[in-house]
Protein backbone atom coordinates (compact mmCIF):
# COMPACT_ATOMS: atom_id res chain seq x y z
CA UNK A 1 0.00 0.00 0.00
CA UNK A 2 2.86 2.39 0.83
CA UNK A 3 4.32 1.76 -2.65
CA UNK A 4 1.13 2.91 -4.32
CA UNK A 5 0.85 6.01 -2.17
CA UNK A 6 4.50 6.85 -2.88
CA UNK A 7 3.89 6.26 -6.57
CA UNK A 8 1.00 8.73 -6.49
CA UNK A 9 3.41 11.44 -5.32
CA UNK A 10 6.35 10.49 -7.53
CA UNK A 11 4.44 9.82 -10.76
CA UNK A 12 3.36 13.46 -11.32
CA UNK A 13 6.97 14.55 -10.87
CA UNK A 14 8.19 12.01 -13.42
CA UNK A 15 5.45 12.77 -15.93
CA UNK A 16 5.24 16.46 -15.15
CA UNK A 17 5.34 19.25 -17.66
CA UNK A 18 8.49 18.93 -19.72
CA UNK A 19 7.82 22.10 -21.68
CA UNK A 20 10.59 24.62 -21.58
CA UNK A 21 9.44 28.15 -20.88
CA UNK A 22 9.01 30.24 -24.01
CA UNK A 23 11.90 32.64 -24.43
CA UNK A 24 11.74 35.96 -26.16
CA UNK A 25 13.93 36.17 -29.28
CA UNK A 26 14.88 39.25 -31.25
CA UNK A 27 15.20 38.14 -34.89
CA UNK A 28 17.76 40.23 -36.75
CA UNK A 29 19.20 40.37 -40.25
CA UNK A 30 21.83 37.93 -41.44
CA UNK A 31 25.14 39.05 -42.95
CA UNK A 32 28.30 37.46 -44.25
CA UNK A 33 30.38 40.34 -42.90
CA UNK A 34 32.67 39.46 -40.03
CA UNK A 35 32.40 42.78 -38.25
CA UNK A 36 29.92 45.47 -37.35
CA UNK A 37 28.55 47.80 -40.02
CA UNK A 38 29.31 51.48 -39.41
CA UNK A 39 26.35 53.84 -39.89
CA UNK A 40 25.25 57.34 -38.96
CA UNK A 41 22.43 58.14 -36.51
CA UNK A 42 20.04 59.05 -39.33
CA UNK A 43 20.34 55.47 -40.60
CA UNK A 44 19.36 54.24 -37.14
CA UNK A 45 16.26 56.43 -37.18
CA UNK A 46 15.29 55.47 -40.74
CA UNK A 47 15.96 51.76 -40.29
CA UNK A 48 14.57 51.13 -36.80
CA UNK A 49 11.86 53.77 -36.47
CA UNK A 50 10.62 54.65 -39.96
CA UNK A 51 10.91 51.11 -41.38
CA UNK A 52 10.48 49.28 -38.03
CA UNK A 53 13.27 46.80 -38.76
CA UNK A 54 14.42 44.74 -35.80
CA UNK A 55 18.07 45.64 -35.32
CA UNK A 56 20.96 46.22 -32.94
CA UNK A 57 22.92 49.47 -32.64
CA UNK A 58 26.20 49.91 -30.81
CA UNK A 59 27.14 53.48 -29.90
CA UNK A 60 30.77 53.68 -28.91
CA UNK A 61 33.92 55.73 -28.78
CA UNK A 62 37.44 54.63 -29.72
CA UNK A 63 38.82 56.54 -26.71
CA UNK A 64 36.53 54.85 -24.17
CA UNK A 65 38.20 51.92 -22.33
CA UNK A 66 35.03 49.81 -21.89
CA UNK A 67 34.28 50.40 -25.61
CA UNK A 68 37.73 49.11 -26.53
CA UNK A 69 36.89 45.87 -24.71
CA UNK A 70 33.33 45.51 -26.03
CA UNK A 71 33.90 46.28 -29.72
CA UNK A 72 36.07 43.18 -30.43
CA UNK A 73 33.51 41.00 -28.64
CA UNK A 74 30.71 42.38 -30.83
CA UNK A 75 32.81 41.90 -33.97
CA UNK A 76 33.46 38.31 -32.83
CA UNK A 77 29.74 37.72 -32.34
CA UNK A 78 29.08 39.04 -35.89
CA UNK A 79 31.74 36.67 -37.24
CA UNK A 80 30.45 33.58 -35.40
CA UNK A 81 26.68 34.13 -35.64
CA UNK A 82 26.56 36.12 -38.91
CA UNK A 83 24.25 38.72 -37.38
CA UNK A 84 24.23 42.41 -38.22
CA UNK A 85 25.16 44.94 -35.55
CA UNK A 86 25.24 48.58 -36.62
CA UNK A 87 28.03 50.69 -35.16
CA UNK A 88 27.65 54.43 -34.55
CA UNK A 89 30.96 55.95 -33.47
CA UNK A 90 30.51 59.04 -31.33
CA UNK A 91 33.22 60.72 -33.41
CA UNK A 92 30.94 60.48 -36.48
CA UNK A 93 28.28 62.66 -34.84
CA UNK A 94 29.42 65.98 -36.22
CA UNK A 95 26.45 68.27 -35.69
CA UNK A 96 23.25 68.84 -33.72
CA UNK A 97 21.12 67.28 -36.48
CA UNK A 98 22.88 63.92 -36.19
CA UNK A 99 22.69 64.08 -32.40
CA UNK A 100 18.95 64.76 -32.69
CA UNK A 101 18.54 61.66 -34.87
CA UNK A 102 20.15 59.58 -32.12
CA UNK A 103 17.98 61.20 -29.45
CA UNK A 104 14.81 60.78 -31.55
CA UNK A 105 15.51 57.16 -32.43
CA UNK A 106 16.06 56.23 -28.79
CA UNK A 107 13.18 58.31 -27.45
CA UNK A 108 10.54 57.47 -30.05
CA UNK A 109 8.17 56.05 -27.46
CA UNK A 110 7.73 58.57 -24.66
CA UNK A 111 7.64 55.89 -21.98
CA UNK A 112 10.91 54.16 -22.89
CA UNK A 113 13.42 53.97 -20.04
CA UNK A 114 16.28 53.42 -22.48
CA UNK A 115 16.73 56.78 -24.20
CA UNK A 116 20.16 58.12 -25.13
CA UNK A 117 19.28 61.55 -23.76
CA UNK A 118 18.69 60.21 -20.23
CA UNK A 119 22.01 58.36 -20.18
CA UNK A 120 24.44 59.65 -22.85
CA UNK A 121 27.27 57.26 -22.06
CA UNK A 122 29.31 54.77 -24.03
CA UNK A 123 29.30 51.93 -24.65
CA UNK A 124 25.58 51.67 -25.27
CA UNK A 125 23.93 48.88 -27.22
CA UNK A 126 20.30 49.39 -28.25
CA UNK A 127 18.19 46.37 -29.18
CA UNK A 128 15.25 47.65 -31.24
CA UNK A 129 12.05 45.98 -32.40
CA UNK A 130 8.70 47.36 -33.59
CA UNK A 131 9.91 50.97 -33.30
CA UNK A 132 10.80 50.48 -29.64
CA UNK A 133 13.95 49.82 -27.70
CA UNK A 134 13.58 46.39 -26.16
CA UNK A 135 16.75 46.74 -24.12
CA UNK A 136 19.79 48.96 -23.68
CA UNK A 137 22.90 47.26 -22.40
CA UNK A 138 26.37 48.27 -21.32
CA UNK A 139 29.67 46.41 -21.47
CA UNK A 140 28.81 43.82 -18.80
CA UNK A 141 25.39 42.70 -19.99
CA UNK A 142 25.62 42.99 -23.78
CA UNK A 143 27.10 39.60 -24.60
CA UNK A 144 24.72 37.81 -22.24
CA UNK A 145 21.72 39.50 -23.87
CA UNK A 146 23.04 38.69 -27.37
CA UNK A 147 23.51 35.02 -26.57
CA UNK A 148 20.19 34.58 -24.78
CA UNK A 149 17.74 36.81 -26.64
CA UNK A 150 18.97 37.36 -30.20
CA UNK A 151 18.45 35.03 -33.14
CA UNK A 152 19.70 35.57 -36.69
CA UNK A 153 17.24 35.11 -39.53
CA UNK A 154 18.30 32.50 -42.05
CA UNK A 155 16.68 34.34 -44.97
Amino acid sequence: MKKYISLLFVLPLLLGCNKKPQTFKLKIERSDKEEMTQVLPEFMYEHAITNAITSIYYVGDDKCEPCKKLKPQLDGWCKVYHGVIYYIPISSISDETQLNYLKSATHYEASTPYSWEDNPTTPAVFFMMDKCIVNRTDQESTMSFLLNYVEVNDN
